[in-house]
């Protein structure tokens, strides 16, 4: 018997799969997952997706339990589950930044979010009004109370900038 280190959401009992993953933050797009270690939340798998098909990812199963002990077999998972999983990292954990709709509106301009339906829009404030713009395939301007549902959402940090040493 293999006892599994992550215990499955108890939020996730009685609910399918998509209405679950409803219910949490897109933490990256699906393309993004190959070579991932993630948590799967609803289940409390650890996997690594490798092989993309449309509309999900064959995974080995790296942390698992009884019905899905590691080196068994793979799994395959929707995008969906690929995309609110969590990413798990070897060494110094990384902090998923999330952010609420105040938060979000108080960014500085330019920052960018990452929603589960609209993907990734970029803050930009006309005239004292915030809006939420994505630039992929057409130009979309939302207004913030427009995705409310859409949070919390994944903010983008930008990258620290390094002092140069002479």
């Amino acid at each position: 018997m293999t006892a599994m280190s992550h215990t499955p959401d108890p939020r996730a009992m009685g609910l399918s799969t998509t209405d679950y993953c409803k219910s949490l933050p897109r933490l990256r797009y699906s393309h993004e997952a190959r070579g991932l270690v993630l948590l799967m939340p609803r289940t409390g798998l650890v996997v690594v997706p490798f092989l993309e098909h449309k509309g999900g990812w064959d995974a080995v199963v790296v942390d698992g339990g009884n019905n899905y002990p590691v080196g068994g077999y793979h799994v395959y998972l929707g995008d969906t589950e690929i995309e609110t999983a969590t990413e798990i990292r070897l060494g110094e954990p990384v902090p998923v930044q999330l952010v609420t709709l105040d938060e979000a509106d108080a960014l500085e301009d330019g920052s960018s979010i990452l929603t589960r339906d609209h993907g990734s829009l970029r803050k930009k404030t006309i005239d004292g009004e915030v809006f939420w713009t994505r630039t992929i395939l057409k130009r979309v301007s939302i207004r913030t109370e427009e995705i409310a549902d859409q949070f919390p959402a994944k903010y983008t940090v930008p990258a620290r900038k390094e002092a140069a040493h002479v």
